[in-house]
């Protein structure tokens, strides 16, 4: 019998070799611009969400625009804490019918004669005060330069109110208003050292400053010239702030507004206008407004104190003469020249 043989053959079948690698799944790519306007929405409504929350919390301390807004505008402030009867009035004052007496008129002179000689000095209201001797007057007993051993004491006298009146601004214009405030509040004007420096107090054994001497006094500033005092870190919190801004120039903010305590006005027109801002853009600070008109010193009356009334010839108004003289003022770059007119005899 014959037997078959077979013969197994193994086969060996080749496949491909598998990838193996990993294969992440494809994303989408944010442009710049689309993540940049993500973020723009989401300052937005972080804006919106402050902005109403704040509106809605501190809106009961906000004024409401009265229906008479006329009437509103000339109000003046509340003096119920205010006794009158403290306060010594002048005689001369009180009296519609009577001149102002020329040694008033001679004191505004002085102390605007020291303010544009004498711009880095302290110059308290009793320079010039018809309270002191003629001589006195005359040599700037009262006035403090900057080394002068009694600027120390001087500081320490803290007034109602304190006015700054750096050197910068110590021309016609503003020493015209200033001397105004100095002599009938009583007060001096200080300039940028006296509020800068330190000064040593043999009573303490250290040195100390005018913010330390004077912390609740309150500071009058002239528009927007403040060299930023109140935001230096030795300002006290409870200062009060005062301004006498120029409503005609553009310098001071809504923020300005609200952080001060006082405006002085000294026209009817920047008493109306600033009263009617407060009613419509708040008043956080329940500030007072007060209408306190211009006063201005009699160069007239100081020429003939100084030089003699014969030298200086009477006015005479059947001959009116007209003089006009320019002033000049910087307004955004450029200048701005105004014609006064003068009418002298």
């Amino acid at each position: 019998m014959k037997y078959m043989s077979r013969e197994l053959k193994s086969v060996a079948l080749k496949s491909p070799a598998l990838d193996l690698k990993f294969v992440a799944p494809r994303r989408r790519s944010w442009s710049f611009g689309s993540l940049l306007l993500l973020y723009g929405l989401g300052f937005l409504l972080t804006e919106a969400f402050i902005f109403n929350f704040f509106r809605f919390s501190s809106g009961s301390r906000f004024i409401q625009v009265p229906s008479d807004s006329e009437e509103f505008a000339l109000q003046s402030p509340g003096l119920e804490a205010v006794d009158i009867g403290e306060i010594a009035v002048p005689h001369w004052m009180l009296d519609k019918v009577s001149d102002v007496p020329v040694a008033e008129r001679e004191h505004l002179s002085w102390l605007h004669a020291a303010c544009l000689a004498r711009k880095q000095a302290i110059i308290p209201w009793q320079h010039g005060a018809p309270e002191y001797s003629q001589g006195q007057k005359h040599d700037d007993a009262f006035v403090l330069e900057r080394d002068d051993p009694r600027v120390l004491e001087q500081l320490r006298q803290c007034p109602d109110v304190d006015i700054y009146l750096p050197d910068g601004i110590r021309g016609l214009g503003y020493c015209e208003d200033a001397v105004a405030f100095t002599k009938f509040l009583h007060t001096r004007l200080l300039p940028l050292w006296a509020v800068e420096d330190k000064f040593y107090d043999p009573e303490l054994d250290r040195e100390v400053m005018y913010y330390e001497l004077c912390p609740l006094t309150p500071m009058l500033f002239f528009n927007h010239y403040w060299d930023s005092r109140p935001d230096r870190s030795e300002w006290p919190v409870e200062k009060p702030i005062y301004i006498m801004p120029n409503i005609e120039m553009g310098e001071l903010t809504a923020k300005d507004y609200w952080r001060v305590d006082v405006v002085l006005c000294r026209t009817l027109s920047c008493d109306q206008r600033v009263k009617r801002w407060y009613a419509q853009e708040g008043n956080p600070r329940n500030a007072k407004v007060f209408y306190t008109r211009h006063t201005s010193t009699d160069i007239a009356n100081h020429a003939v104190q100084m030089l003699g009334e014969d030298t200086v010839k009477p006015k005479s108004f059947s001959k009116v003469r007209f003089t006009h003289t320019s002033g000049a003022r910087y307004d955004d770059g450029q200048f701005i020249v105004a014609i006064y007119a003068v009418v002298s005899g």
